[in-house]
C-alpha cells in the first residue's frame, strides 16, 4: 500500500471514516486497534485521516478486527474481484478487461489481478474501475456497512 499523494476522493474518505466510526463505535483506542491487527497505531492514523491509501486488504483486514472477528472466507480481495469480473461481464455492452482497463485508465494486467485476486488494489482505484462500469464502489464492496 502506498502513500496518498494527490487529493482524497470520495471512497477515501469514506472508508477513513469508516474505519474511524467502527473502532470508536467499538471502544478500542488506535492502539488498540492497531495491536489486535498487528500493525503500528500510525498505520490506523494515518489510514483514518486519509494520508495513507486504504487497499482492499485493508478494509478487509479491519473488517475482520472490527465487525466479525473470524476467519474471513472465501477472502475479501477473492470476493472483490469476482464482484469486479460480474459487473465487467454484466455491463451492456459486454466488456473485455481490456476495454475496461482502457476506461479506467490502467493496465489489462491490473484488472486480471484485480479479478483473480492476485493483487490488492487501493479504494482509489477500485473507484475508477467502479465508476468506469458506472456503478457505485458499494457494489463491489457490498458486505460492508
Amino acid at each position: 500500500m502506498s502513500d496518498n499523494k494527490g487529493p482524497i476522493s470520495h471512497a477515501q474518505h469514506f472508508y477513513a471514516n469508516w474505519v474511524r466510526n467502527l473502532r470508536e463505535t467499538a471502544g478500542y483506542t488506535q492502539q488498540t486497534l492497531a495491536k489486535n491487527m498487528g500493525v503500528h497505531r500510525s498505520f490506523v492514523s494515518h489510514i483514518e485521516s486519509g494520508k495513507r491509501a486504504i487497499s482492499v486488504d485493508t478494509i478487509g483486514q479491519f473488517r475482520l478486527a472490527l465487525i466479525t472477528g473470524e476467519a474471513d472466507k472465501p477472502p475479501f480481495r477473492q470476493r472483490v474481484g469476482t464482484r469486479l469480473q460480474n459487473a465487467r461481464l454484466n455491463f451492456s455492452p459486454r466488456l473485455s478487461q481490456e476495454a475496461l482497463s482502457e476506461m479506467a485508465g490502467c493496465s489489462v494486467g491490473y484488472v486480471a489481478k484485480v479479478e483473480n485476486a492476485s493483487v490488492s488494489t487501493t479504494v482509489i482505484r477500485l473507484e475508477r474501475l467502479a465508476s468506469s462500469l458506472k456503478i457505485e464502489i458499494s457494489v463491489l464492496l457490498d458486505d460492508l456497512p
